[in-house]
């Protein structure tokens, strides 16, 4: 089970705004071929991502170091649409494994692996900004 901690719901625009720098950050690091910040930025855009979801939806969000556990919130997430929020948690789970190599192996992410990493963040944030729109969130 993952470890959680209990947030305010209006404090959901906090993490929206992380997620925000960090995926405008992950697309000019992969604009300008720079693999591993482009890799390290979509990691954490995507879990500022799913923070966002969870603290508005059900007012929690992951307190574990390991950054897998964002992975079982998302399971915990009603969504307009299970289905895809699974293909989604899959999504991240794959990306957090392409950051793992990134950073804790010897070697620098490949390119195809930077530009998998890019187009799973950019589902997982437009995939969060719809279920939040949904829910009546604001997004300015």
């Amino acid at each position: 089970m993952a470890r959680e901690r209990m947030i305010e719901k209006w404090k959901y625009s906090i993490f929206w705004k992380r997620s925000n720098q960090f995926i405008e950050s992950m697309r000019e690091n992969l604009e300008r071929k720079r693999n591993m910040p482009c890799v390290s930025d979509a990691a954490i855009c995507t879990i500022a991502s799913v923070d966002t979801l969870a603290v508005y939806l059900i007012g929690k969000k992951s307190s574990a170091q390991s950054h897998q556990e964002a992975a079982f919130i998302l399971k915990e997430i009603k969504t307009s649409d299970d289905a895809e929020r699974n293909r989604i948690g899959n999504l991240l789970t794959d990306l957090l494994e392409i950051k793992a190599i990134a950073q804790y192996e010897d070697q620098e992410p490949s390119w195809s692996d930077t530009e998998k990493a890019a187009r799973s963040c950019e589902k997982i944030f437009k995939f969060v900004e719809n279920e939040l729109r949904k829910a009546g969130a604001s997004l300015e």
